[in-house]
């Protein structure tokens, strides 16, 4: 037992100094630190999925390229993304909290796409400040909307993946079906609970009257209609995007392959731990299309796909979304969610300056 004390103590210990030392660093340190770390963690990511491969195969694969239509189709994956995430969370604003325009909303928008290339940990602080200083809505309310919004995606992304899991049974999709299924299942559950509005337990009359909760109580199922729909759609297009921006680099890799293995790639792409899913997202195609193709085409196609998914967001740190931008990262890294009055000052007239 001393033995196993003094195994548990010392990594204790050493996390107790880090977590001293990175408290007291700046909010600009801290946002270089947490940089580092997701560039670091990136990087190993991409180190494994090329592992084995010949680098000057990769190099001939970017060389042998369709340029034009691989930069054609992430352009306009950007800007479906960017502007249908501006349309759907102006449709969940107005909806569980108060009106919210298309205009008004976009620069909160440009600096969450902005914040996904340089610290996607903070990215969507980005509508938790806006919903805050804008809307008047409290900090942990802000936060259960944003989970209220992931849950929508959870519902979209799984449903999506067990049909492509059971219209495509020669995919590799099709081991992912029961979790799948599964996962969904668990999420319609979780929407019908809410939804149902008759909490039993203790438990669950906690849960469920929590202050914070509002936007899980007040959606119905036409707010769950509308959400799904518009994120159905978006999910949707990207699958032929990733396509055309695969079979710029690998042209006989088939259409049915790719859109079976769109909202798993979709998923990857959204992950919360690298930029634009960069190692994630490359492995995942791997796996699914290395049949169709050599696997340096794949990867060099994968890494493409990610790394122009972040220059193209680097544009937006311009002007007032950039502003913005820098505000949010002193925010979550300072740890200012009490910050005072002046503060929501500052962010409404950024916000009108914007608009």
């Amino acid at each position: 037992m001393p033995g196993l004390r003094r195994v548990i103590e010392v990594p204790r210990r050493q996390w107790a100094k880090f977590s001293s030392w990175y408290g007291s660093l700046s909010p600009t340190k801290a946002t270089i630190v947490q940089d580092a770390a997701i560039w670091a963690l990136a990087l190993l990511c991409i180190w494994w999925v090329t592992r084995g491969l010949n680098f000057h195969k990769l190099a001939t694969s970017f060389k042998g390229a369709n340029l034009w239509m691989l930069v054609a189709a992430n352009v306009i994956s950007f800007f479906v993304w960017w502007l249908g995430d501006t349309a759907l969370f102006a449709i969940l604003f107005s909806l569980v909290h108060k009106k919210t325009r298309f205009r008004e909303l976009l620069p909160a928008t440009a600096a969450q796409y902005f914040l996904q290339a340089i610290n996607i940990l903070a990215a969507d602080g980005a509508l938790v400040v806006f919903l805050n200083r804008r809307k008047g809505v409290r900090w942990l309310t802000a936060t259960w909307t944003m989970m209220f919004a992931g849950l929508i995606d959870a519902l979209t992304l799984s449903g999506l993946v067990t049909v492509a899991a059971l219209l495509a049974p020669e995919s590799k999709m099709r081991v992912a079906l029961p979790y799948a299924g599964g996962a969904f299942g668990f999420f319609v559950l979780v929407a019908l609970w809410w939804a149902w509005g008759r909490p039993q337990t203790s438990l669950e009359k906690w849960l469920y009257n929590r202050p914070s909760a509002h936007a899980f109580r007040k959606a119905g199922w036409r707010e769950y209609l509308a959400l799904c729909s518009i994120r159905l759609t978006m999910t949707v297009i990207q699958g032929f995007l990733y396509y055309y921006s695969i079979v710029a680099f690998a042209p006989h890799v088939p259409l049915r392959a790719v859109l079976a293995m769109g909202p798993v790639v979709q998923a990857a792409s959204n992950e919360p731990i690298t930029p634009q899913g960069l190692g994630p997202l490359q492995a995942i195609l791997v796996a699914g299309l290395s049949k169709f193709a050599p696997r340096d085409q794949i990867v060099a196609a994968g890494l493409a796909i990610s790394i122009l998914g972040i220059l193209c967001r680097l544009p937006l740190g311009l002007g007032a979304a950039g502003t913005f931008a820098r505000r949010v990262l002193q925010i979550e890294a300072a740890g200012k969610h009490s910050a005072g009055k002046s503060e929501g000052l500052e962010e409404k007239e950024l916000f009108t300056a914007a608009r």
